[in-house]
This record gives C-alpha cells, structure tokens and sequence, in this order.
C-alpha cells in the first residue's frame, strides 16, 4: 500500500506482510534485523530473532498475540512514571499513545519522548512529581472548559495539565492521565475490529531483558522505543517499508458526490510520477483505470476522511500476470476441445443416450407433445388505464428525449422505466405507468413526496424511518429539516466493503433511491436541454439553466419547459391536455434544432419506445419457465403412459415449429436491443444473461429429437436464465456504480458464474427425479424406467459436467476481475473459498464412477442433489453466515430456516432407499 497526502510525494510503500524488526544503536552504529512473521488468534505466533552490534547479542522473541488490542497504564506500587496521551493528527485521526518514562512514540513524523534520552519535538519529564514537557516549536494550549488561548513559547519546560488541548505542528495532543508509578497492560477489547493489534515480546542480552508492548494500528507498525544498556533499541511489528525507483506526488484527491447529497460516487487521485533525472508525467488514477509503470501497477484502494489524502495499492508482478493470463487461457481452450473431442467423456456419454433412445423407440414407439402457449402471451404489449387526450400525452411524451448520466440520448419512456424500477421496483404504481409517474414527479413535486412509493428492503431500517410496510415516502425521510439517513449514509459509506452488513448495505442502497427522488424533485436529473455552441454534445437539466443564468440560449428552453410544467397540473385538474401538447412539441423541437448529430434516427426512437413497453425478455422468461416445467411434467405422464401411442399424438413437427417460433421472437428481442444500443447485446450484466439464455434455447432446438427430457431441461433453463436477468433489470445503473463494479471482467465473471448456477440447478432436479424413479421402480415397470433413469442420468451427467466447467471458469474470471480492480487475484474471501469448494465437490462427483463399487446411478444422482449444497452455500450462505466482498450479512446470522434441515433428512432418506433399492434390482451401471 501507499499513502500520500495532497501536494506530498512518496516513494515508500508498505508490503502486505507483517515483519517483526528489531533496530539498535550503539554509539552511533546502528543494525537491524526483520523478519516475517504471520499471526493467528490460535496459532502458536512463538518468532525468536537476534542482532549482534558492539560485541552484544540482543534477542527479540514474541510472547503473545493480542488481535483487537488496547494497550492500558495501570498504577503499581514499583513501577515508574508513565503519561497517556491522545494525538490526533493531520488526517484528523485519532492516537492512544501509553509512554513509560524512558519510551517515546512518533506520528507522522512528530515525536513524543519520556525521557527518553532522546529528545522529541515534544519531551516531557517529571518536576515535583507532576509532569511537564518541552517542545521545539510554539505550542497553543487551549482549555476545554474556558476555552482561553495561552501561547507556550520552545526550550522552555513547562507543567502539563489534563482536560486541555496542545495543538504544535498541525497536531493535536490531551494529557488524558499521569501516573507517579506505573505499568503497561495490553487486553484485547470486546470491538470486532478495532484496527488494533497487539504484540507482547521480550528483549534480552546477556545481562538484562525487558518486556514491550508492541502496536500495529491498520498494518501500520507503531515503533517502540527503549534502551538496555547502553544500547538504544526501536522494536515493531507491521508491514515493512520499500523503496520505489520513481516518486508520485498527489497533485489532488478527487472525491465526487452525488447532486444534493454527501454521498459519494466515485474517487480518483490525480497525480505526477516523478523519476529521478527529473522527467515526469501526470496521470489520473480511479477504480478499474490503474497506473502501469516501470512494472508497477498502482490501484485506487481507499482515501483518508478528511479527503485530503489517497491510499493505492501495488503490485509488482509483470511476468506473473502474463502467465498466468496464458494459464486460463490455455485452460479456456482444454475445456471447450472437452467438450468437442470425439473421445471425450461428453461425446461418449450422447452417444450412449443415442443408444438408449433407440431401445426406447423400438418398445415404446415414438412420443410428442404438443404444448399451446397462446395463452401464456399477453394479450397486449402494455397494458394502460390512461384514456382519451391524456393517454395521447403520455405516448407522445414517451418519445422526449433524455440524456443520461453516460451521455447517451434516449427516449423518456427509457428513462422513466428504469428510475421507477430503481426507486419503486416496479414499473408501474398505482395502475400508472412509469413515464406518468415520472411527470408527476416533475410537475407536482409536493404530492409526491408525500407517496409511498420509495422501497426499503430491510425490516429494522423501514421501523427505524417511522415506516410499517416496505415503502416510505419522501417526506418521511426528514424531520425539522434533518435527513435521517445522513449518518447512517456516511458510516455505511466509511466502512470498508466487506464491513458492511445487510443493514450498511440497505442504507446505501435506500440513501440512492432518495438522490433520485430529489434531484428530480428539484428538477436536476433529467438531461432535457442541448446547449446551443456545444454541438449538442452535453445537455443539461433545468437546475443547470437556471445557474447559467438568463441569456439567448437558456430563456427559450427554461420559458417553454416552466410553461409546460405549470400546463400539465393544470391539465391534471381540468382535463385539457390541448395546451401540455403544444408545450411538448415546443420542447421536442427545441431539442431536434440544437441536439446536433447525437439525436438518433426516429425509427431508432420509435423502435426503442416499442421495446421498452413491449417487455419481451420479461415475458419470454415466463413463457419459457412454463414451457419448460411444462415439458418436464409431460415427460414423467410419459414415464408411467407408455401406452400412449404416435397415432393418437403426432405433433412433434408442431411443436418444434411452435418452439422456433418462441425462439424466433427471442431473436429478433436480442437484434432489437443491438439495433437501438449500437452495440453487441453483451456489454453489461443483464444483456450477457440474456445472451447465454438465448444460447440455452438455440441448444435445446438442436437436441430436440434426441431426448425430450433435454428439451425439458433447456427451456427450463433458458426460462431460470431471463429471470435471473431480470432480477438485474429490477435494479438498474441509473446512477453512477461503485467504482471497482464497473469492470467489464465483472460483467462476464457474474454472468459465467451465474450461468454455471443453472446448469448445476437443473441437475440437481433432474438427480431428484431420478431418485424417486429408482424408488418405486418394481418388477412391473423395471425395464421401461430403467431406460428412462438410464437416459435421465446421462443427460444429468452432462449437464453437471458444462456447469463445473462454467463455474471452473467464471471463478477464474473473477480472480481477472480481482487482480484488473484491486491487484490480487485470490484473497480466500468466504464467496472465493466456497466457489473453489463447488467446483472441488462436482469434480468428486463426476469422478465417482471411476472408483469401484461407485458406479451406481443412486449413488451419482444422490450426489447431484447432496451437492447442490454446496452451490447454495456459496450463492446465498455465504451472503448471511460469512462476512466478506461479497457478503450481505455480519455479526449474529439469521436462524437457519427448519425446511433446510427437513429437506437434508429427505433427500438422505431417498437416497438410501434408492441405494437399497437399486442393489437389490437388476440395475443399468454407469459405464466408463
């Protein structure tokens, strides 16, 4: 890590590992000696180390580890005189300092000596058994209760007092106690993370030992002073400094807030790097746009709370990266050649299913479905209640132009549908759709801030705000004046991110919802107005017109759109919407005559309108999430009605072509969002789900005719997919991200991941199945149904094979996300460590068959239940049991709920009794 405050430069940074150092000076020699040291609340933490300096041997050796510590003065009747102090320094953070007379302590260069026969730039000492001190520089003494001002001029001692400020060189320093005759204790206080850590260690030479106290405050060491002898001795523990071949200097932090708020958005350090023949350059570093010099990366990792002062993190690691970058590429590449290769476990196992379908066919003839979805399909694109005049209003207004927070422009139906999936997660209240709420909003602001129409997730942070249900409304969000989420914003937003609980998180999130609501309110968050001379390149808002001021270019547009407002409230009472659409054509003029070249087409616009209201994604989610269930109920009346016959149902051309038809309307979906984007429809989270979605349905077209169990589990899939997208759809990026998740690593990580999820899900059902088929399998049906499990398992088997491979490789696509973000690829996060055990636990699995006695298709499919655990620790334990980057949950976890429990004895129950039962049966053996 490296710290540097504003208009300072460094060369230092600080290693991420702990060292124990030990430095002596004796007559002016001086040696050191470091060594690294890892501690554990647990561990036996027992490090010995030594110097010889002057012909004496000094040893340092660790006696206990104290995490969370808090080092005390206690009186004792034979000790010697000791001063607590508190220092706060320039970054404004706070010091407990505890010096026994002969100890001193440094912050920030600003050293602090009891006699320590050094002096400090403050020195204090003992005059008639009460303490006093000298300093190098004025120092301001300031008491707390009169609050007078005496000035205390260098070189000259005078007494200490408690309750009353020093202030010297930018530092703040309290006499909290003095004790005549005392002795250091070091406890470990009750806080969960008190950013202290405590080191009890003994140094000894021949003839003498003392013990110390040691310090580390955040990984920063916190040094020591003592002597033994004539040996002047400095002991720490913390991360060791190294030295840069370059300098960078901190020209300015940059820490930007989102618009009426204190919240922040986004961080970044501008910088110069600074060699040594004198040669320099500026740059700008931010989360996801990292500094590459001389092989050194430098990441934007956090900031001091004063915000005058930027923490990064490096890396230095050139050729580690390029290998290992061409490590998961090569693996990327074996896995796809696994499942193309003619001889691979893949292939043999369609092959075999192949087989099977042929036994199949010749003693139960050929079976299809028809399934009707006609009436699954809305019946219109977007249901309104809107009629008349101002039904017309709103679909006219739904082709406003907006342009949004990336500078894309786009149509206010796009706009509004994404706030109100923000704010309400919904895109409609009230039986109004989004682009009427929205208006509302704009035009009649003090209504609408009485609606309770803000959703708020968590139970205790809605009863905390004075709200019963889930939603609150705006007004309740202050009191006398006073944001009530203020100061829980700003603890949410000090703590690191894996710090934060579900609690911090909600207040984030809420905290969000609400800068929406206001900078509509007050009329700066949609982006209405090109500015004539810009070339239409950056619109504003109104708030920005009326800061401009009154001139050529803002009268018309501010006259038209305050016109327009003061219309539709009234339009709103009376019912005439002649006058808001005349003012709304004014308006779209304006825009069409100064938006310049980035005003897209009107058949773009129109398209985009007819896309957002016709939702085909969310529809196409359910109507493959029927489709799917749907068949797979087919499939098991299929299992136990072998008599049904091809001359009574013979419509498999009817259904693939109804199944075409399905995905023919997905198709043209994704084509749509690339013509109105200008881009491939996988450049964010929800267009990469839909995406492998999309790719899910086109694969079960081409198995269609080989297993209609297959075609079951792709439509399912396809269906889990485009709901899972939509869960993202629910929360748009209206506002600007969290840095570090703008990373299109991320994107793609979430996406492979999340498919992998699905693929592992339906094996798990499909395993299910299974076991309850091999249960009530019997003499009567033994030969039907064990060709349906036979077919049921390979197919099982494949799907858990392409979901180890997708969770394979999302896990090692987050570490590139990992190390593009922060530097590092691996850091044993909960949700990395529980990823790493998925994939350990379907690799065992699948690898079963290989043991002898474990091939047996109980065993393998009772497996892929059993480990779908896993996959549900990893996707929502974690989020609630473990703390971590990716947890939503800290401290005391929620109960375990008892269905989990029963649903464990369950499925060890059945697959015990298909065990039993398929050792006792003629059986179909997995084969190699």
């Amino acid at each position: 890590m490296m710290h540097i405050r504003e208009g300072a430069s460094s060369n230092q940074l600080q290693l991420n590992e702990t060292y124990l150092t030990l430095q002596a000076d004796y007559m002016g020699v001086k040696k050191s000696v470091s060594k690294a040291i890892s501690l554990t609340p647990r561990g036996n933490n027992q490090y010995t180390e030594s110097l010889e300096i002057g012909g004496i041997k000094v040893r340092i050796e660790t006696e206990l580890y104290i995490p969370n510590a808090a080092e005390k003065l206690v009186p004792t009747t034979n000790g010697i005189p000791g001063i607590s102090l508190f220092i706060m320094d320039n970054r404004k953070g706070g010091h407990e300092s505890e010096l026994l007379q002969g100890e001193e302590t440094t912050v920030e260069n600003q050293t602090y000596s009891f006699h320590s026969g050094r002096p400090g730039n403050i020195t204090f000492s003992t005059q008639n058994n009460q303490p006093a001190f000298t300093s190098t520089d004025t120092v301001l003494m300031t008491g707390m209760m009169t609050r007078d001002t005496t000035v205390l001029l260098p070189g000259i001692l005078h007494l200490a007092k408690e309750k009353t400020i020093y202030r010297m060189g930018g530092q703040v320093f309290v006499i909290k106690s003095f004790l005549p005759s005392a002795q250091k204790s070091m406890t470990s206080v009750a806080e969960n993370n008190s950013g202290m850590q405590g080191l009890v260690v003994s140094l000894s030479t021949d003839n003498q030992t003392k013990r110390l106290n040691l310090l580390n405050r955040d990984g920063e060491a916190v040094p020591v002073q003592t002597q033994l002898g004539d040996l002047n001795l400095t002991a720490s523990f913390g991360a060791k400094s190294v030295e840069l071949p370059f300098s960078i200097k901190l020209n300015d932090f940059i820490l930007e807030r989102y618009p009426g708020s204190q919240s922040p958005s986004s961080y970044a350090s501008e910088v110069t790097v600074l060699n040594s023949d004198g040669s320099s350059f500026p740059y700008r570093i931010f989360m996801n746009h990292i500094l590459k010099y001389k092989g050194y990366r430098f990441f934007q990792a956090s900031y001091d709370r004063d915000e005058r002062g930027t923490i990064l993190s490096v890396s230095h690691d050139y050729w580690g990266t390029f290998f290992t970058y061409l490590g998961y590429l090569l693996m990327g590449i074996g896995m796809v050649l696994s499942l193309m290769n003619r001889n691979s476990r893949v292939r043999t196992l369609i092959r075999q299913g192949a087989e099977i379908r042929k036994l199949k066919r010749s003693s139960l003839g050929l079976i299809t479905v028809f399934v009707l979805l006609t009436s699954a399909l809305p019946t219109s694109l977007n249901a309104q209640t809107l009629s008349g005049s101002k039904a017309q209003h709103i679909k006219e207004l739904n082709l406003l132009l907006v342009q949004n927070r990336n500078g894309r422009v786009e149509p206010f139906s796009t706009i509004s549908s994404a706030l109100m999936r923000k704010i309400h997660k919904s895109e409609s209240y009230r039986d109004m759709s989004s682009t009427e709420v929205i208006l509302g909003m704009l035009s009649n602001p003090a209504q609408w801030q009485q609606e309770r129409f803000i959703k708020v997730y968590n139970k205790e942070l809605a009863s905390q705000l004075g709200s019963s249900g889930e939603y609150i409304s705006f007004q309740q969000l202050f009191e006398n004046g006073r944001y009530k989420l203020r100061e829980l914003a700003n603890n949410a937003y000090h703590k690191e991110p894996g710090q934060r609980n579900q609690f911090d998180k909600e207040v984030i999130n809420l905290d969000e919802r609400v800068n929406i609501c206001y900078q509509l309110f007050n009329h700066s968050f949609l982006k209405l107005f090109p500015l004539p001379g810009n070339h239409g390149d950056s619109w504003v808002t109104e708030q920005t017109l009326k800061q401009i001021g009154s001139n050529e270019h803002t009268t018309e547009p501010l006259t038209i759109y305050t016109n327009y407002l003061q219309a539709v409230q009234q339009a709103q009472t009376n019912g005439n919407w002649r006058q808001p659409d005349q003012l709304l054509l004014a308006l779209k003029q304006y825009q069409l005559t100064n938006g310049g070249s980035i005003i897209p087409s009107q058949s773009k616009i129109r398209m985009e309108n007819f896309y957002n209201r016709a939702n085909l994604f969310g529809k196409l989610a359910i109507v493959y999430a029927l489709l799917g269930s749907l068949l797979l109920i087919i499939q098991l009346v299929i299992f136990f009605r072998p008599q049904m016959k091809t001359s009574r149902i013979n419509l498999t051309g009817m259904v693939l072509s109804m199944l075409i038809f399905i995905f023919a309307v997905y198709t043209f979906g994704l084509i749509l969002r690339w013509y109105i984007s200008g881009h491939a429809p996988w450049s964010n989270g929800y267009e990469t789900m839909i995406f492998v979605g999309w790719a899910t349905a086109l694969a079960g077209l081409f198995l269609a005719r080989q297993s209609g169990i297959t075609l079951a589990v792709t439509n399912l899939l396809a269906g889990i997919m485009l709901l899972v997208a939509g869960m993202s759809w629910l929360n748009p990026e209206i506002t600007p991200l969290v840095p570090v998740l703008k990373s299109y690593w991320l994107i793609v990580h979430v996406a492979v991941i999340t498919s992998s999820y699905g693929f592992l899900s339906i094996g798990a059902l499909l395993g299910f199945l299974n076991l309850f088929l091999i249960i009530i399998r019997n003499q009567k049906n033994n030969q039907r149904l064990s060709l349906h499990i036979r077919e049921i398992t390979v197919v099982n088997e494949i799907t858990l094979i392409v979901g180890v491979i997708l969770l394979t490789a999302g896990s090692f696509l987050g570490g590139i996300w990992a190390n593009e973000s922060w530097g590092r690829y691996w850091g044993w996060d909960p949700k990395e460590t529980w990823s790493l055990v998925t994939v350990l636990v379907y690799a065992v699995v699948l690898h079963l068959r290989k043991i002898p006695g474990m091939k047996n298709n109980a065993i393998f499919n009772g497996l892929s239940v059993l480990s779908f655990g896993s996959v549900l620790m990893t996707f929502v334990g974690v989020n609630y049991y473990l703390s971590g980057l990716h947890s939503y949950a800290q401290g005391e976890a929620p109960p375990v709920p008892n269905a989990v429990y029963i649903t464990v004895v369950v499925i060890l129950g059945m697959m015990v009794a298909a065990y039993v039962k398929e050792k006792n049966s003629p059986l179909t053996r997995l084969s190699e």
